[in-house]
């Protein structure tokens, strides 16, 4: 009587984990994502931007500016940057996110930046991107992206 107990028990889970998977949304496909900027309009007084010198996707092109609200603990504390942040591609197309950053060797900065909501071309842009920055002044943002729209 107990194998009999046991396989209806282990069917009974299977089947409520194949329910309740069938009922979870799926992650959208997502792209990788690659861009460089220059930040020479930065001027670490928020707001302050970089612009997009090189971009693999059409919805973020060259000449785009990417925004820093703060607050900017980089201002304060020049070992960390955190901001709220904005890209802009012009004509009310926009995606919110937060980046943060390690600022300890000037040479080789890294970071994350993570957006979640846009508008206009950028409604339901989604992107995680890995930043790192080398003494040469261009700024690497590589990840990948999604848009839920």
């Amino acid at each position: 009587m107990r194998p009999i107990l046991l396989t209806a028990f282990a069917a009974l889970v299977a089947a409520s984990a194949s329910a309740a998977c069938a009922d979870t949304p799926k992650m959208p496909a997502t792209t990788p994502l690659h861009m460089t900027k220059e930040c020479s309009g930065y001027t670490n007084v928020a707001p302050t931007f970089c612009s997009v010198t090189g971009s693999d996707l059409a919805l973020v092109p060259k000449g785009t500016k990417i925004w820093y609200w703060g607050p900017d603990l980089g201002m304060d504390d020049p070992v960390m940057l955190a901001t709220n942040a904005t890209i802009d591609a012009g004509q009310n197309n926009l995606a919110q996110g937060f980046c943060s950053g390690d600022q300890t060797d000037l040479d080789h900065q890294k970071g994350y930046c993570v957006f979640w909501a846009g508008t206009g071309t950028l409604a339901g842009f989604h992107a995680l991107i890995n930043i790192t920055a080398a003494a040469t002044g261009d700024v690497h943002w590589d990840g990948i992206y999604w848009t839920t729209k």
